[in-house]
C-alpha cells in the first residue's frame, strides 16, 4: 500500500473529483453526487430548483383554500349566528345595533379578510377575548420578524452569494443563490454567520417586545397555607377544586339547548310557522318521512332537552360538593405577598442530611399536611381546561404521551419536506411532471 504521490498528481486528481462532484465534467456521461437517476425524480430539471413551480402550487392551494373557507362560511353563516346573539351566558346589553350592523356587514363573501387587519385590539378583546388578542400580537412581531429577515437576506445574503462562482454560471441554478457557490476559504462566508447571529438578536428583542405588552389584569394564585401562618397577607378569594367534568358537559348542553330555543323562538315570531326537525344522529340528511325518522316541533324538543339538563345538572351538583380534588385557588390583594408566600414554600431548608420545605407552620399546619402542599402561580381561569383538573396518575400520562407522541409524528414527518417527497415518489405521483420535463 503506498501513502505518498507527487503533489503534481494530488492536485489533478483533486480537479477532477471537484469536477465530478458539481457536474462540470466535459464528459457528462459519467455520474456524480447530484445525478438525476440516483436520487429523486420531483422537480427535477425544472428551472430554477423547482422554486417557482412550487410558489405556483402553493398559490393555487392557498386561493383554492381561501374560496372554499369563504363559501362554507356564507353557506352556514346561520349557524355561527345563532352562537353569537343567542348566549345564554352572555349580557344581551354587549348585543348593540352596532354589533349586529358589524354581523351583517361581516356576512359578504370575502368581508372577513379586511377584519382582522381594520378592527383595533380593543374590538378583537371584546369580540375574542384577551386570549386572540396575545395570539395577534405574536403574529404581528413574527410577521415583522420575517419581513426584516427577508430584507437582510435579500439585500446582504444573496449578493454575496451570487459573487461567488464554485457552482455554475447558469443564471437559472437555484445553487448559485446558496452558500454552496462561495470557496470555503472565502471571508464573506463570515457574513453568514453575523446574520445569523443578528436574527437571533432580532428576535430575542421583537418576543421580549411581545412580552412585556401583555398586561395581567388579575394575579391568581395556588395556595395551600392557612392565613394563620402569614398575618400580613390579605386574602380576597378562595376556591376549591372539585371534579367538575360532568358538571361542564351537561353546562355545555344546556346552553346549546337555550341557544337553538332562542333561535326557534325568534324564527317563530318573525315568519309565525313553527319549526320541524329530527333530532336522531344525522337526522338532517332524512329527505323523507319514514319510520323512525320522524319529525317534531323544535321549539317542543328543545324545552323538553333544556328542562332535563337542568335537572341532571342540579343532580350533579350535589355529587359534585363531596368530591373534591384536594386543590385550591387563593387570590391575594397584592402580587408581593403571593410572590412572598411562594418562596417560603419553595425554599429548602437543611437540618443535617436531611433537605425538606418548611414553610412558616401555623396552627392548623400539621392538621392539613402542609409539608407535603404545592404553590405556584396560577394562570388565567379562562385558560385552564377546568373539565381536566380531575385526571391524575395512569390516565394523564396516557393522555400526555398520546398527544405528544401525535404532536410529533405529525409535525416532524408531515412537515418535512425530504420525507414528503419521497413519500411522494414512491407512488410515482411526480412522473406526469417528470414526462413533461
Amino acid at each position: 500500500m503506498t501513502f505518498f504521490s507527487s503533489s503534481g498528481s494530488i492536485s489533478t486528481s483533486f480537479s477532477t473529483w471537484s469536477e465530478l462532484r458539481l457536474g462540470n465534467s466535459s464528459n457528462q456521461t459519467q455520474p456524480y453526487c447530484y445525478s438525476g437517476h440516483t436520487g429523486s425524480t420531483v422537480l427535477q430539471g425544472v428551472t430554477f430548483g423547482g422554486i417557482p413551480t412550487v410558489l405556483v402550487i402553493d398559490v393555487a392551494c392557498f386561493a383554492l383554500l381561501l374560496l372554499l373557507f369563504s363559501f362554507i362560511r356564507k353557506k352556514f353563516w346561520d349557524y355561527g349566528r345563532v352562537a353569537l346573539v343567542y348566549d345564554a351566558d352572555s349580557s344581551y346589553e354587549a348585543i348593540s345595533p352596532s354589533n349586529d350592523e358589524d354581523l351583517i356587514r361581516d356576512k359578504g363573501f370575502c368581508s372577513w379578510i379586511s377584519a382582522p387587519f381594520s378592527m383595533s385590539d380593543e374590538d378583537i378583546y371584546e369580540r375574542c377575548g384577551e386570549d386572540a388578542c396575545h395570539y395577534l400580537s405574536f403574529q404581528r412581531h413574527i410577521i415583522c420578524f420575517l419581513v426584516v429577515g427577508n430584507l437582510l437576506a435579500m439585500l446582504a445574503i444573496l449578493p454575496v452569494n451570487l459573487s461567488g462562482s464554485l457552482l455554475d454560471a447558469d443564471p437559472l441554478s437555484f445553487g448559485r443563490t446558496t452558500i454552496a457557490n462561495l470557496q470555503n476559504n472565502d471571508n464573506l462566508l463570515w457574513l453568514h454567520t453575523v446574520v445569523g447571529v443578528v436574527f437571533l438578536i432580532i428576535i430575542v428583542f421583537l418576543m421580549r417586545h411581545h412580552t412585556s405588552a401583555i398586561k395581567y389584569k388579575n394575579e391568581d394564585t395556588v395556595c395551600a397555607e392557612p392565613v394563620l401562618a402569614y398575618p400580613t397577607c390579605r386574602v380576597i378569594d378562595v376556591y376549591l377544586c372539585y371534579d367538575v367534568s360532568k358538571l361542564i358537559w351537561i353546562n355545555r348542553e344546556r346552553r346549546k339547548a337555550e341557544k337553538s330555543l332562542g333561535y326557534f323562538n325568534d324564527l317563530l315570531d318573525k315568519t309565525g310557522e313553527h319549526a320541524l326537525l329530527n333530532p336522531k344522529p344525522c337526522g338532517q340528511f332524512c329527505c323523507c318521512v319514514t319510520p323512525g325518522c320522524e319529525r317534531e316541533d323544535a321549539i317542543e324538543y328543545y324545552t323538553r332537552m333544556r328542562d332535563k339538563l337542568l335537572e341532571d345538572y342540579t343532580e350533579n351538583m350535589e355529587i359534585v360538593r363531596n368530591a373534591p380534588l384536594g386543590m385550591a385557588f387563593i387570590t391575594f390583594s397584592d402580587k408581593s405577598m403571593a410572590t412572598f408566600i411562594l418562596k417560603d414554600f419553595n425554599a429548602i431548608k437543611c437540618q443535617g442530611w436531611k433537605c425538606s420545605t418548611q414553610p412558616q407552620p401555623s396552627s392548623l399546619s400539621s392538621q392539613l399536611s402542609t409539608l407535603h402542599w404545592s404553590v405556584s402561580y396560577a394562570t388565567y381561569p379562562e385558560n385552564i381546561s377546568w373539565e381536566n383538573m380531575s385526571l391524575s396518575g395512569v390516565k394523564w400520562w396516557a393522555r400526555f404521551i398520546g398527544i405528544n407522541y401525535a404532536l410529533f409524528m405529525v409535525l416532524f414527518f408531515l412537515t418535512t419536506p425530504s420525507i414528503i417527497i419521497t413519500t411522494i415518489d414512491k407512488f410515482n405521483v411526480t412522473k406526469p411532471i417528470y414526462y413533461l420535463n
